[in-house]
Formats: C-alpha cells, structure tokens, sequence
C-alpha cells in the first residue's frame, strides 16, 4: 500500500493515522491462509512517572499532565480497529522547558498491519499551548517511513480558553520531511496549513461517561475532521470525512473539570 501524504500527515497531527484501506492485503493468500509474517510483540506505553497532585495544566482543553495516560480505541473507515494510547513527559531543550507526548498506535491483531510511534514537543505560551515538533515512525502494512514536522512560530494546538468562542478561528504552518528507509527524503517546499474553527459545546457519551466537551473543525488540505476536547481530560472523540474515529475507552492521572461556557 502506497500511503497517501495526506493521511501521513494526518497520522501526527493530533492523534491520527495512515488510512490502512489495503493494509490486510500481505495477511493471507489466495487461499485466505494467514501469511507468515514475523511481528516483534509491542511493549505497552506506560507513564515514566506518577502524576504530581499538585500540578496545574496551563489549558484545560489540552492538558499536558506528565505522568497521565490516555487510551482510545480507532476504527478505520477500512473496517481495521486499533489502539492507541497517549502518555505525557516533561521535556526540555536547549534551556526551554516543556513537554513530551508520546503516542503509541497498535492494530487490533497485534501490530500486523499497523504499527505507530508518534512523538510531539509542546511549550505553555501563558495559557496558550504551542507545538514545536512532530515526529511520527510508522509501519503500515510493512511499508515504514519516518516523518518528522517543523512547526513554524506561534504554532498553537489550543488556543486561550477565553478566545474558544462558536465561528473563532486560527491557524498555523508547518514544513515536512518524509524518509522512507533506504530512500532519498522528501521535504515539499510549500508549507501545509492547519485551520481550525470552533463550533460549539455538546454533550457525549463516552465509554468512560458523559462529558462535555468542545467541538472543533479541523481542515488540512481536503482532509475534514471534527475533533472534541473535554475540560481536565483533553482529546476524547474525533469524527472524519473519510471515516476513521477516535474515542476516549480510559485515562488516568486527568480530571474531568468544570470550565466557563466558551
């Protein structure tokens, strides 16, 4: 399967990944017998500290809690079901605190057809959250590529609570390098665009509860998607135009919060 550049990008930017729609192809043979594929069993993604009680997000819609875990599960519009899970770290660089979120993304036969590491460095700009960095090593129906994302400045992920208006938007930029093993990088020259336009708050059912949580419509190119933040908790559901969903199935080290209408 040749995994179109969109979906990889989509794959890193916030929580996605590679729409496998032929990812079952190198499973079995003509005769539907199982192919022989060898498949290093994946170590579970596991918080590298507990969370400090005292600490405070500087957003509530997009909690960076070191020490928290996130679980959700994801069906592909493919019919292919996988897992992922999300843990938080701190993380500094050249002087510059922030954060580490690690995101681990497994199909449901055990990393068979896909396989994801997504790692993203984010910073506290007051109470904005700006992302710097993004980069994701896949394994998609045996084809891997590693690509990484350069977030231009003032780059936010989740803008100021008091501006999460319906009909507000912002947006931001980033540059590309995608490095397929053994082949030369590809690095497009025009930067992609992320537009994000806030819609309302609603009401949803979870596997973990009702919450109330704030709707955002997210474009990158063609590609549509409907994402939901909960107050305390973060990312929790995702709805797509191509038809793959993300849903919150547990957490831990988050706390559901009350917050201000938007």
């Amino acid at each position: 399967m040749r995994t179109p550049l969109i979906l990889i990008l989509l794959a890193a930017l916030a929580l996605s990944a590679c729409n496998p729609s032929a990812a079952n192809k190198n499973l079995t043979n003509g005769n539907n017998n199982t192919a022989l594929r060898v498949v290093e069993p994946t170590k579970p993604l596991v918080p590298a500290s507990a969370v400090d009680p005292n600490f405070k997000a500087c957003n509530p819609y997009y909690p960076l809690v070191p020490g928290s875990r996130r679980k959700y599960v994801i069906s592909y519009s493919s019919g292919i079901h996988a897992e992922a899970t999300a843990v938080v770290e701190p993380w500094e660089e050249n002087g510059r605190k922030g954060f580490k979120e690690l995101i681990q993304i497994v199909d449901s036969t055990g990393g068979y057809q896909i396989k994801q590491l997504i790692e993203r460095h984010y910073v506290c700009d007051g109470d904005k959250v700006s992302i710097l960095y993004e980069k994701t090593d896949s394994d998609v129906d045996s084809n891997k590529t590693v690509t990484e994302f350069f977030y231009r400045d003032n780059a936010y992920a989740m803008i100021e609570p008091a501006s999460l208006k319906p009909g507000a938007t912002w947006s931001h930029s980033l540059k590309l390098k995608i490095q397929p093993p053994g082949q030369p990088a590809s690095e497009p020259d025009a930067p992609t665009v992320v537009q994000f336009t806030v819609v309302n708050e609603q009401e949803l059912q979870l596997p973990t509860g009702k919450v109330k949580a704030l709707q955002l419509f997210r474009k990158v190119g063609e590609a549509e998607m409907n994402d939901y933040f909960a107050p305390g908790i973060g990312f929790v559901k995702r709805t797509s135009k191509e038809g793959t969903g993300w849903e919150l199935k547990e957490y831990s080290g988050l706390k559901p919060i009350e917050v201000a209408n938007p």
